[in-house]
């Protein structure tokens, strides 16, 4: 009985199929082929190979790189595959394979064609029948672009997964009863300053489901929630009733105001969630019927995960404990003569560390981490971090002058004049550190003194 030679099989469907079912049959049908093409011409199948949903217009694929690289390794001498166009579609991309199989001293076998090597006459046969199953392979496409054209000029949405705030459709989008006016409240808020950890709170309050600040990010720039829907350059407006209007779409795009906020307080970046250790933001609380409500709140979520514990306390509240600890504190420091206006480079070198580690904060919180590589991702925390070092660096060192002792002697009597910038650098250059604790102990509420613990720098 003659021996028989070694072969790897190769089975393909395209992603331009769409029913699970009808391609696990095409797969089974493949597979029983090339056993039967196989055997016919003295061939034992050590192995076989498979690319689900891939096009056969690239030889781009796993499944056939993994059999090329077996007959290249010596394991196998022949490719064996069902018909001419699961092994490719493209009359370069055929010839290639060919000719990688044929320079390792192998032949292809093709069910409808049989054995193919890259002679002369081969050759001929490979250039006419790869041209024409390129030929299907551009009718598929353009087929495939009349569809989606025709879809999406009856406003129907091509889209894997249903934009939150509307229902899977019966064939246009259709909004939700219970997210749809969430996700216009969720424009709104944006549009007037919210930020995404604010946004987060209110959609898990109304709907039970937590948002990420990358969701949301991603959420809020879909123009779906404007009425469109779009594939490719394929665009119908007014498909579906909108959850948004253009103005406010805009405004939710900018940070402006949250940047702006943020400044303008007096002690956002200087208090320490007790729950989790980090610093907290300056937010804006918006109610109903009302004006908005200023907070210093923890920021929920990190690359670490979420608080268990996150605190909220009112920021009237807090800059007046703050502020009238900070006086105290530096009534009773000694009696030095000097001008806190002397000291600007200290002043300097606070606000650099504040906004070195805001930096650093944001950064790491960024979605950007799933998108960059991943070592330049760690080189850019790396600078970050190197630079919040120098920042403390160099503050330490002038806290260490002479300047820092005239900075805290004059801040009393100057304080009624100096605005809320200089006020935040002088407590930022005097503070240790404030930590701020729940405000609920029991059933009793405590006030903002009894429920932080504020400690200044050591004279």
């Amino acid at each position: 009985m003659a021996r028989k030679t070694p072969g790897v099989g190769y089975g393909r469907y395209s992603r331009l199929g769409k029913r699970d079912a009808e391609q696990l049959r095409t797969l089974d049908a493949q597979s029983e082929t090339r056993e039967q093409v196989a055997d016919a011409h003295g061939i034992r199948l050590i192995n076989s190979h498979e690319d689900h949903g891939r096009s056969g217009g690239s030889n781009d694929r796993p499944g056939l790189q993994a059999a090329l690289g077996q007959i290249e390794a010596g394991d196998a001498k022949a490719l064996v595959a069902s018909r001419l166009s699961r092994l490719g579609r493209s009359v370069v991309g055929i010839h290639e394979i060919v000719s990688r199989v044929t320079e390792a001293g192998g032949y292809v076998v093709l069910g409808d064609l049989g054995k193919i090597d890259n002679g002369p006459t081969g050759k001929l046969m490979m250039t006419v029948l790869g041209a024409v199953a390129e030929l299907e392979l551009d009718l598929a496409r353009e087929h495939s672009l009349d569809a989606r054209a025709h879809a999406i000029s009856q406003g129907i949405p091509i889209m894997a997964r249903i934009p939150f705030g509307y229902k899977r459709p019966a064939k246009v989008l259709e909004v939700d009863e219970v997210r749809g006016p969430v996700v216009t409240e969720m424009f709104r808020r944006r549009a007037a300053g919210a930020a995404w950890s604010e946004l987060a709170e209110y959609v898990e309050a109304e709907t039970g489901q937590y948002l990420s600040p990358q969701t949301m990010q991603k959420m809020l720039r879909n123009r779906t929630y404007l009425g469109s829907v779009r594939s490719g350059s394929l665009v119908k407006d007014g498909a579906h009733d909108p959850l948004t209007d253009e103005e406010t779409w805009q405004a939710a795009q900018s940070t402006r105001r949250l940047r702006e906020s943020h400044h303008n307080s007096l002690l956002a970046g200087l208090m320490i969630c007790s729950g989790c250790g980090r610093p907290m933001t300056f937010r804006q609380v918006h109610r109903p019927g009302k004006d908005p409500f200023p907070t210093y709140a923890c920021q929920r979520t990190s690359k670490d995960g979420r608080c268990p514990r996150p605190v909220t306390v009112s920021a009237g509240l807090a800059d007046e404990a703050v502020v009238e600890s900070f006086l105290a504190w530096a009534a009773k420091q000694p009696g030095v003569v000097g001008d806190p206006r002397d000291a600007e480079e200290l002043l300097d070198a606070e606000q650099a560390v504040t906004d070195a580690e805001a930096e650093l904060a944001a950064f790491l919180a960024s979605p950007i981490k799933g998108v960059v590589d991943e070592d330049a991702f760690r080189a850019a925390a790396a600078e970050r971090q190197e630079a919040v070092a120098v920042a403390r660096e160099r503050r330490d060192d002038l806290r260490a002058s002479r300047r820092v002792e005239q900075l805290y002697i004059e801040a009393v009597p100057l304080w009624p004049d100096l605005d809320r910038g200089e006020r935040r650098k002088l407590i930022a250059s005097a503070l240790d550190r404030i930590v701020v604790h729940p405000a609920s102990s029991g059933t009793a509420r405590r006030p903002f003194d009894e429920r932080s613990t504020i400690a200044w720098r050591a004279a």
